[in-house]
C-alpha cells in the first residue's frame, strides 16, 4: 500500500540528473555531480529499489509528418527508451493537447492519424488538454475516446453543476512490480479558450484539488476504489518560461504556483504541459524537505521527458530519482523501423495519412483574381525558388489581414494583424512552370492543400497589447538582433494588416530607424495601447522579436490554418486580389523640419512589390494638407530625388507630410514642423490620394474572447527554437518627439475590414 510517498532522508537533494534548473535548450541530458544514489538509498533502507521509468511528452498537436518533426523518429525514440528500461518497467504517457491545432495531414482527417499512431506506438495513457475539447465534449466522448486504445484522463472535468466526474480520473498500471496510478487533469481556463457551446454541460474545477482528491482515494486503504503504490500526475497546465527559474515561473503564473506548492505529497512525479516550454525542475514536496520532478517537454514532438523513480518496493516510497529532457534519437529511421514493430506500424500510418491528405488537399475552397506572392529568386545551387524575407509580400500582408479579421471577430476587439515572413511558407497562385517566377498571372481556384502549404505549422492564434512605443520597437526589431545583442544581419519584414504604414531610414542607428508610424490615418501614440494578433510563434518572441516577451498573450482558441481556410472560403463569390499598397517605405533622409522657400530633397525607395505581378508606380506626390509640395517620377520602385518646395500658403507648426503613389494607392505620413509659412492652421485631416485595395474576408463564427495566457513558446513559425529570455527592448526616449501630433491620440479607431 502507498504510504506518504516520500522517505524522510536527511539530505535536501534526492534527485540525480538535471534537477533544480530549466531545460529550455536541451541536449542529450547527462547526470549532474550529485551523491551516488545507491549510497543514499542504502542509508534509507532502499538498498534494492524497484526502478520505474516514466516516458512523457506533451502538446503533440497532431504532428503527423515526415520531417520537422519526423513522427516516425519521435516514436522510434520512445521505443528505444522503452526497450532500454524494459517494457515491464515503463509507462508512456502524454500530458494533453495530443490532438487539435494539428498539421494538415492529421487535421484534415479529424486527427484520426494521430490517434492511430498513438495506438500503434503503445501510448499507455494521456491527460486531456484544452484542444481535446476543440470539437466539443460529444466529439471527444463519442468519437475520439472510443477510437483510442489508451485512456483519456480528466479528474477535474465534471458534469455541469455536480461533482460527478465526466471523464476517467486515473488508471492503474502494474509496472516494476508496483501498482502505479496516473491521474490526469486539464487547465481550468479550458472553457475560456474553446468554443463555449461545446463544453456548455461541463464544469472545469481546480486541477490541483482534483488530483489531491483522487490521490487521497487511491491511498485510503479501500481496495474497492483502487489502491496504488506510486502516484504520478499528468496535468495540462504549466510554467510560462522554460528559461526561467522555478520561483520565476511560480511568480509569473499563479496556476503553476499552485501546482508546485499545493499538490499532495502523495504525488511522486508531476508532468506538466500547455505552455509549450521545456524545463526540469526540483519541485518541493509540501510538508517535507524533499523534492520531486516537475517537468515539461516543450511541444510538437521535439523532446521526450524521462523520469526514473527508484522506489522502495515494500512501501512505494521514492528513494531517489533522475529527470531529464531528451532530444530525439539519431538512429536512422530505417533502422528503427527494422528493429521495432511498433515503429513500423507508425510509419505505415504516417505514409497512409500523408497520401490521404494529398487527396483531401484537392478540395476547392475559394477563388483568387491573381497571384499573391513572395519576393524571391531561383537559386541554381539549391535547385529551387528562394523567398526573400526582407521584401514586402502581398501574401504575407494578406495573412495579416486574415489575422486581423478573424481575431477581431473572435475577441470583439480591434486587432492589428502581424505576420512574420518565415511563417508564410508558400505563394497563393496558379503554378507557372517557370522556375524564375513560379506564379502565373491569372485567376485560379484555391484548394485546401494550397491554403495548408502557406500556413503549415498549425500555430495557435493569440492577441497581445503593445504600447505605441512597443509597436515601434516591434518594427525596429525587423533588423534582427539575437538575445545576446548580436546583430544577425537579417532583415525580416513583417506583414501588417490594412491601415498600418510606416517610414524608415537605414542611415540611422540600429534601434532608431523607424521614423513614422500611422494607423488608420492617425499618427501612433507612444503611450496608447494597440491590440495585435498573430501566431504563438511570433508572439512568443520568435525570430528575435523580443518585444513580445514583455507582454502577456491571450489565447484565442483559434488555429491559424482553420482560420485561414474559413477566411478563404468567403472568396468563392468575391475573389481575393493582391493588394499592392505598401506598408513600409524607405525615406532618406527623413525630414523633420521644412521651411517655406528652402527646398529639401529626399530619396524614397521600396515603392514597388517585387513578387508576383505588381503594379509599377510611375509617380510620387507629396502634400501637406491640401497643398502639393512636390512631385517626381518613379523608376524601378524608387524616387532618386523628390524635391519638397513649400509655398507660403503652407501653415506653420506641426504638420503631416503625406507621400502618395496613386498607381498602387500607397500612402505614408511623416510628421514635420513647418516654419516661414502662413500663421493659419488648416482644419480637418489630410486626405490621402488613392484607396488601399480591400481584401475579402468571410464572416467568422463568434467565439470566446480567451483568457490571459503565459508567454507562449514559439511554434514552428519559422523552425526557430524555444523563445529567448526577456530582453530590454523598449523604444528610445525620443519617440514622443518623433511622433509629433500622435501624442494627443490615445488609441486607435480602425475601420472594419469586412465587406458588407
Amino acid at each position: 500500500m502507498h504510504k506518504s510517498g516520500w522517505l524522510r532522508i536527511a539530505a535536501s537533494v534526492c534527485a540525480v540528473g538535471l534537477i533544480g534548473g530549466a531545460g529550455a535548450s536541451v541536449a542529450q541530458a547527462a547526470p549532474s555531480e550529485t551523491p551516488n544514489p545507491q549510497e543514499r538509498a542504502a542509508a534509507a533502507d532502499c538498498a534494492a529499489p524497484a526502478q520505474l521509468t516514466l516516458l512523457n511528452f506533451n502538446d503533440f498537436h497532431g504532428r503527423i509528418a515526415s520531417s520537422r518533426p519526423d513522427t516516425v523518429q519521435f516514436f522510434g525514440t520512445i521505443e528505444e527508451l522503452r526497450a532500454e528500461a524494459g517494457e515491464e518497467n515503463t509507462i508512456v504517457a502524454a500530458a494533453g493537447d495530443s490532438i487539435g491545432g494539428s498539421l494538415f495531414a492529421s487535421a484534415s482527417q479529424r486527427d484520426q492519424p494521430t490517434i492511430d499512431a498513438f495506438n500503434a506506438a503503445g501510448v499507455d495513457t494521456a491527460a486531456v488538454g484544452n484542444h481535446e475539447f476543440d470539437k466539443g465534449f460529444d466529439d471527444l466522448t463519442g468519437r475520439v475516446i472510443p477510437a483510442a486504445d489508451f485512456s483519456y484522463l480528466g479528474a477535474n472535468v465534471y458534469d455541469k453543476g455536480t461533482e460527478n466526474p465526466a471523464l476517467e480520473e486515473y488508471e492503474i498500471f502494474e509496472r516494476a512490480g508496483l501498482r502505479v496510478a496516473v491521474i490526469g487533469a486539464v487547465t481550468q481556463e479550458t472553457p475560456d479558450i474553446v468554443v463555449k457551446e461545446g463544453v456548455a454541460d461541463l464544469d472545469f474545477g481546480d486541477p490541483v484539488a482534483a488530483v489531491n482528491r483522487v490521490a487521497d482515494k487511491l491511498t485510503d486503504g479501500d481496495d474497492a476504489n483502487g489502491e496504488a503504490d506510486v502516484i504520478v500526475a499528468e496535468i495540462h497546465e504549466g510554467g510560462p518560461d522554460g528559461g526561467g527559474s522555478l520561483a520565476e515561473n511560480e511568480q509569473a503564473r499563479p496556476a503553476f504556483a499552485s501546482l508546485v506548492q499545493d499538490l499532495s505529497p502523495k504525488v511522486q512525479a508531476v508532468f506538466t504541459a500547455h505552455t509549450h516550454q521545456a524545463y526540469v525542475f526540483d519541485g518541493p514536496v509540501p510538508g517535507t524537505d524533499q523534492t520531486r520532478p516537475v517537468t515539461q517537454a516543450g511541444s510538437y514532438a521535439g523532446l521526450v521527458t524521462r523520469v526514473q523513480l527508484n522506489v522502495d518496493p515494500a512501501t512505494g516510497e521514492t528513494c531517489t530519482y533522475t529527470a531529464e529532457n531528451l532530444e530525439l534519437t539519431d538512429t536512422p529511421v530505417d533502422d528503427l523501423v527494422a528493429e521495432y514493430p511498433r515503429v513500423a506500424q507508425v510509419q505505415q500510418i504516417v505514409t497512409d495519412a500523408l497520401a490521404e491528405a494529398a487527396e483531401i488537399g484537392e478540395e476547392p475552397i475559394g477563388k483568387a483574381a491573381g497571384a499573391l506572392a513572395r519576393p524571391g529568386r531561383y537559386d541554381p545551387a539549391e535547385g529551387r525558388y528562394i523567398d526573400d524575407r526582407s521584401g514586402e509580400s502581398t501574401i504575407t500582408n494578406a495573412v495579416a489581414n486574415m489575422f486581423s479579421d478573424e481575431l477581431s471577430e473572435r475577441t470583439g476587439q480591434t486587432v492589428i494583424g502581424v505576420q512574420n515572413p518565415g511563417g508564410t511558407r508558400a505563394d497563393l497562385c496558379a503554378p507557372s512552370g517557370d522556375q524564375n517566377n513560379p506564379c502565373a498571372d491569372e485567376a485560379f481556384t484555391i484548394t485546401y492543400g494550397q491554403a495548408a502549404s502557406i500556413l503549415p505549422f498549425a500555430n495557435t492564434l493569440m492577441t497581445t497589447t503593445l504600447t505605441g512605443e512597443q509597436f515601434k520597437t516591434m518594427l525596429e526589431q525587423q533588423w534582427s538582433v539575437d538575445e545576446d545583442g548580436n546583430v544577425t544581419g537579417s532583415f525580416l519584414r513583417l506583414g501588417l494588416s490594412d491601415g498600418v504604414s510606416y517610414t524608415y531610414d537605414e542611415s540611422r542607428e540600429l534601434g532608431d530607424r523607424i521614423t513614422s508610424i500611422t494607423i488608420d490615418g492617425k499618427p501612433i501614440d507612444p503611450a496608447g495601447e494597440y491590440v495585435v494578433g498573430s501566431g504563438n510563434f511570433l508572439l512568443g518572441g520568435g525570430d528575435n522579436f523580443h518585444v513580445f516577451t514583455e507582454t502577456t498573450p491571450v489565447d484565442s482558441g483559434l488555429v491559424d490554418l482553420d482560420a485561414w481556410v474559413s477566411w478563404l472560403r468567403g472568396t468563392e463569390d468575391d475573389p481575393i486580389a493582391p493588394s499592392f499598397v505598401k506598408r513600409g517605405l524607405a525615406v532618406t533622409p527623413t525630414p523633420t523640419e521644412l521651411k517655406v522657400g528652402e527646398p529639401t530633397t529626399i530619396k524614397v525607395d521600396q515603392l514597388d512589390f517585387t513578387g508576383g505581378f505588381p503594379v509599377q508606380n510611375t509617380e510620387l506626390i507629396a502634400t501637406i494638407g491640401d497643398v502639393e509640395v512636390g512631385r517626381a517620377a518613379v523608376a524601378d520602385g524608387s524616387v532618386a530625388a523628390l524635391t519638397l518646395n513649400l509655398p507660403a500658403s503652407v501653415p506653420n507648426g506641426e504638420q503631416q507630410l503625406v507621400l502618395t503613389a496613386p498607381d498602387s494607392g500607397t500612402t505614408v505620413s511623416i510628421p514635420v514642423t513647418v516654419s516661414g509659412g502662413s500663421a493659419v492652421t488648416p482644419t480637418g485631416e489630410p486626405s490621402p490620394t488613392g484607396e488601399p485595395t480591400a481584401s475579402p474576408s468571410p464572416t467568422a463564427t463568434p467565439g470566446p474572447t480567451g483568457t490571459a495566457s503565459p508567454n507562449p513558446g514559439p511554434g514552428d513559425g519559422d523552425g526557430s527554437g524555444p523563445r529567448p529570455p526577456l530582453a530590454d527592448t523598449g523604444g528610445p526616449a525620443g519617440l514622443i518627439a518623433l511622433i509629433g501630433l500622435g501624442a494627443a491620440t490615445a488609441g486607435i479607431a480602425m475601420a472594419s475590414r469586412r465587406r458588407g
